[in-house]
């Protein structure tokens, strides 16, 4: 059966990424101290908000999206790790975490939330309730015995990941 050309184009236009995302990437003195994980091959981040398999063509929207959420937010400030903790997810293993604080944090969020529900972007993230945090590790029992940072930076930029590069967008 053969397709026409405009619905070809459509159908093209329509590719959906696998998983996509806004992230806060740790910076390296930090990451160091974050173990390579079997169930996560990405570099150590915090999760501002789960994307999923978004429009490959929404690509620049998410962008802009995150650009002007980001001149909204009255203040973002240093990001805190905290000592380590431990919560259970879905699938019953124990993740052991850096809990974050961060002003402004919560708030950039909801602003990136809000503008993609406004503009009718995806957001397949599934869980409203934001409690950020730095993974370590997926674990069947509640022990982790190696070290731990506990610090603070300040951050630069975030980065939406999924598409076919990272993108970058810097804090101003």
């Amino acid at each position: 059966m053969k397709i026409s050309t405009g619905l070809y184009k459509i159908a093209k236009k329509l590719k959906r990424v696998d998983s996509a995302g806004i992230f806060l990437p740790l910076p390296k003195h930090i990451a160091k101290f974050f173990p390579k994980k079997k169930e996560d091959s990405s570099p150590p981040h915090v999760t501002i908000l789960y994307l999923g398999g978004v429009l490959k063509s929404d690509k620049d929207a998410y962008k802009k999206v995150l650009e002007v959420a980001l001149e909204k937010t009255s203040k973002l400030g240093k990001v805190f790790l905290d000592d380590l903790a431990f919560f259970k997810n879905q699938d019953n293993q124990w993740i052991a975490h850096n809990p974050i604080r961060c002003e402004g944090l919560g708030d950039l969020r909801k602003r990136i939330w809000k503008a993609c529900e406004i503009l009718g972007l995806e957001i397949q993230d599934s869980f409203p309730k934001f409690k950020p945090h730095a993974t370590l590790a997926y674990l069947d029992q509640k022990k982790y015995d190696k070290e731990v940072f506990v610090g603070s930076f300040n951050p630069t930029h975030f980065e939406i990941w999924g598409f076919d590069q990272k993108i970058s967008v810097p804090i101003k």
